[in-house]
């Protein structure tokens, strides 16, 4: 959202990881988001199909503040980082053994296989393997860098930002 000059603090909404693409999980919190009147947009990994159409049903029996489910057509959020700024990050902050540049990657791997192959250089550069904490790591100072790069956002991701500013416009 910084990209494009939006912030979730100044929406007055908040962003809740829902720790992957479980359809029980994702009920469960469109449910809760319910009980106050809250409208919602759920966005997946791409391999969530089952998931995305779990939950349109859901949408349409009871659920009915989900506003939207989007699928990545990329994989996972992290598929829209450019591998450089994903190894620029692991340099940075994780301070591997060896240095890690854009080519020890694998760059036919999307979505899940993509993570592993993070997981697998970070492991080999002596860099630990904990993806989950690379992932924060993206979500942040590599958002940043992509910012003082003056690198655009993907119109998918701006489309599922603006469509959260019109809902949030409406109330």
């Amino acid at each position: 959202m910084e990209m494009i000059g939006m912030s979730e603090f100044k929406l007055g909404i908040a962003i809740i990881n829902m720790g992957g693409s479980d359809f029980q999980k994702a009920k469960n919190t469109a449910q809760l988001l319910l009980a106050y009147d809250i409208p919602c947009i759920i966005v997946l990994d791409n391999d969530a199909e089952k998931c995305a159409d779990d939950l349109l049903r859901a949408k349409k029996a009871s659920l009915t503040n989900i506003r939207e489910v989007f699928r990545l057509s990329k994989g996972t959020i992290e598929d829209y980082y450019p591998l450089e700024i994903v190894a620029e990050v692991i340099n940075q902050e994780l301070s591997p053994k060896t240095p890690v540049s854009p080519e020890d990657f694998d760059s036919s791997k999307h979505g899940k296989k993509r993570l592993e192959n993070f997981k697998k250089v970070m492991y080999e550069h002596g860099a630990g393997d904990s993806i989950e904490y690379l992932k924060s790591l993206l979500g942040s100072i590599g958002t940043k860098m992509l910012q003082k790069l003056g690198m655009d956002l993907e119109q998918e991701l701006k489309e599922i930002f603006l469509l959260v500013e019109n809902i949030v416009n409406e109330q």
